[in-house]
This record gives structure tokens, sequence and C-alpha cells, in this order.
């Protein structure tokens, strides 16, 4: 395991202060491990800011890794999503394009959206923090 990648909801989460997910984050950053975000979890916090904080909340993003989304991650998210729908269970293309990049590099997905990311690994840190 390489680190982990922030699902927009972990990030949320930390923005509003909650306290699990606050105190997860400050130990994985205790212990310098790495934390991505993709290009997608940037447009999603950021389309859920005040634009009066928005400059400030794209200041702290970017102290995250950053982890972007190459060709062969688009192509496996569109595999995921084939694979999905094909089995009944049709889960959000963002979602399936952070797995993707997750896969590529090695990292566990946090999320509290955990049934959204059966194709990696993840961690819940508003329950397993």
């Amino acid at each position: 395991m390489s680190g982990y990648l922030l699902d927009s909801s972990v990030v949320i989460d930390w923005l509003r202060g909650r306290r699990p997910v606050t105190d997860w984050l400050e130990t994985q950053a205790r212990h310098r491990v790495k934390l991505a975000v993709t290009p997608i979890t940037v447009a999603e916090v950021l389309a859920g800011v005040d634009p009066a904080r928005r400059a400030a909340v794209a200041t702290w993003l970017q102290d995250f890794a950053w982890a972007a989304i190459g060709f062969d991650a688009a192509r496996r998210a569109a595999e995921l999503y084939w694979d999905h729908d094909r089995a009944g269970s049709r889960l959000p293309l963002p979602d399936l394009l952070q797995a993707a990049v997750a896969l590529a590099l090695d990292l566990i997905v946090a999320t509290s959206n955990v049934r959204h990311f059966p194709d990696v690994r993840t961690v819940n840190p508003r329950e397993d923090g």
C-alpha cells in the first residue's frame, strides 16, 4: 500500500470538522502517509463550497498529492462500468474513475461510500478511524 486516495465524502467531512475523519487524516499526515486527490474530488468538493470560501478550500486541496486520471485509468473505469452495468449494479462513473486511479497507483480509497468501490481496497474514516 502506498497511501490513500481521498473520495470527496472524506474531504467534505474534513472541511466540516467531523471528528472521526479529522482525527484519521491527522494520524495519516503525522505518519507521512500519502494522501491523494483526483480532479474528480477537487471538482466535487469545490462545486459545493460557497464562492467566498472557494479560494481558501482550493489552497487546502493543493496540499494533497495529485492523482491524475490518465488514459489507462479512463479505459479501466469504462471496463468496470460495463462489467457492473451488465451485472445489474450500475455504479457512478466518477467513482469508477476514482477506483481505476486507485488501482493504477496502488492506493486505498478513503470514502464513506464504500459500496461505490467494490473493486478496490477501501477504508471508511467515519467508522474505521
